[in-house]
């Protein structure tokens, strides 16, 4: 976090973090504003305000050693309500301190979730100096599997929380990032006859031109219904595995589905290919 910045730090961790702890983000917001609200530590709605409480926790307190109190403080943030933790702060390295981390959590009467999300948080990075992406739904995920006895799917939900954190570590000159759109631009139309999708879509950084020596490539397929998500997915990752230098994440969804998405997809994608409706790059 803020303060355990080395020199390989991707500093969109420390939005990321703070904005998957909010308990009172809605479904609908801008995401540009909110961003915009974390990095100039002013904002009027309850949500902006709260993520910059959650930055001005982290400026201020080492999570490698954090304390008892310290789980109180940033609960309370995330919450709006109170609890009086007295359980441990233990090393979070594998599935079986994950186990014993439920083990703890459950016996609480409170968001239990985000009870586990910050015990995470602080006990990996106690293990490791470095912060673990607890990201909502995982996190959510990985709880409830562990409870109801789904070791298989916690295992999967632990195995992505581990792979979202080494991707935002992974540096690269930021000159490639226009030469993966130019990439992208150039092999749409034949994605697109390979594959039989709708609509190729950039969304992210690269889309709205805030790219950094850290972003990754986030493209956006929209299927026809009728076509396998799983499949087209493979297709895509198998067609664009050598063409793009850094990197990428694959989203596959049909026309219908695309409401359903994260806003922070929706309101910044920009179509490369097929029948574009929307904003194109």
């Amino acid at each position: 976090m803020i303060v355990i910045h080395k020199s390989e730090y991707n500093p969109r961790i420390d939005f990321i973090v703070c904005k998957q702890l909010l308990c009172n983000l809605p479904y609908e917001y801008s995401e540009p504003k909110l961003r915009e609200c974390f990095g100039n530590e002013a904002g009027e709605l309850p949500y902006e305000k709260d993520i910059i409480a959650l930055k001005n926790f982290f400026k201020t307190t080492d999570i490698t050693k954090a304390t008892k109190t310290e789980v109180e403080v940033l609960y309370g943030i995330c919450t709006h309500e109170s609890i009086k933790y007295d359980g441990e702060i233990g090393k979070v390295d594998c599935m079986d301190d994950l186990e014993r981390l439920v083990e703890t959590v459950k016996r609480y009467d409170c968001n239990r979730v985000t009870l586990f999300q910050i015990l995470m948080l602080f006990g990996y990075c106690r293990t490791h100096g470095v912060p673990i992406m607890p990201y909502h739904g995982i996190c959510a995920k990985i709880y409830n599997s562990l409870i109801s006895g789904d070791c298989e799917t916690a295992e999967k939900g632990w195995a992505e929380l581990k792979y979202r954190k080494s991707k935002y570590s992974v540096k690269h000159p930021i000159e490639q990032n226009a030469f993966c759109i130019k990439q992208i631009k150039e092999y749409s139309a034949e994605f697109l006859k390979i594959t039989g999708v709708e609509k190729l879509g950039v969304y992210g950084s690269l889309a709205q031109g805030t790219d950094t020596e850290y972003s990754d490539a986030d493209i956006l397929v929209v299927i026809k219904d009728g076509l396998d998500v799983t499949v087209v997915k493979q297709q895509a990752h198998k067609f664009w595995t050598d063409k793009l230098p850094f990197h990428y994440d694959i989203c596959v969804t049909t026309e219908d589905g695309m409401k359903n998405l994260p806003i922070g997809i929706r309101s910044s994608v920009k179509f490369l290919g097929g029948e574009c409706d929307g904003k194109k790059l």
